[in-house]
């Protein structure tokens, strides 16, 4: 119900960096999904209104569009609905929508682009979330080393890469979830960070399900374009990626 087109993209890109989408008129959603930091903030946990912490890494939003799911713990089911998150969200953006809808009003120049987006000039919420869906969907990583050498260059990988890709598939069992051309299963897993029982507690799927066996659990991130993400895992407690092999090692 959302098809793509370049100008709905690019009134979404217009959205996605504009601060007056935030009660404050500060914050917008590059504050915590930087290009430069890998649609990421390159910190533990993200800052929101009032330079409050958060309680988890801002996820990148590399490949997004491929997720069936969205949030560390899935409880948003489209790109559309995951925007009403953060804006809402008084850690975040701190925004009630109707708040939100008038900010955007206020700026005479964006009707033009609305217009030019779905035909006439009305702004709408419906309208703001499928515009900054339109943007995130075409956040798309470029071509891997890994996807030549899949696709027949067999000089793509060294050999101590190729010994990694082995031990991948192989022994370190990394397949298991991080598959498919996303690298992720799609699926919630608990690797045991619930952190149980310290201020960083976090059940993760479980208080979406309610399910015993869903205590932990979170969504497996693609790892394409991991190296510009960190720092990594969803309480972002580990500054590097030798941290998180010696995790599951």
């Amino acid at each position: 119900e959302n098809p793509y087109s370049k100008e709905k993209s690019l009134l979404g890109k217009l959205l996605f960096f504009d601060p007056r989408l935030s009660a404050s008129k500060q914050i917008s959603c590059a504050n915590c999904h930087d290009p430069q930091l890998g649609f990421g903030d390159g910190k533990s946990l993200a800052h929101g209104h009032g330079r409050r912490e958060g309680k988890r890494n801002a996820m990148t939003l590399y490949n997004v569009a491929f997720y069936k799911s969205f949030m560390w713990d899935g409880r948003a089911k489209s790109l559309e609905d995951q925007v009403l998150l953060p804006t809402q969200d008084h850690v975040e953006m701190n925004t009630p929508l109707d708040t939100l809808v008038a900010h955007v009003r206020e700026v005479a120049g964006y009707a033009a682009y609305f217009e030019k987006a779905f035909g006439d000039k009305k702004i709408t919420l419906m309208r703001i979330q499928q515009a900054l869906a339109t943007f995130e969907r075409g956040i798309v990583s470029y071509p891997t080393k890994f996807d030549r050498f899949v696709s027949g260059q067999s000089d793509a990988l060294n050999d101590t890469e190729l010994t990694g890709l082995h031990l991948f598939r192989t022994k370190a069992r990394c397949i298991n979830c991080h598959n498919t051309p996303l690298f992720s299963d799609n699926l919630f897993h608990n690797d045991g960070q619930t952190l149980y029982g310290t201020r960083q507690e976090d059940f993760g799927h479980y208080k979406l399900t309610g399910d015993q066996k869903d205590i932990g659990a979170f969504r497996t991130p693609s790892l394409r374009n991991v190296s510009l993400t960190g720092p990594w895992m969803h309480h972002g407690n580990f500054p590097t990626l030798r941290d998180v092999v010696e995790l599951y090692n």
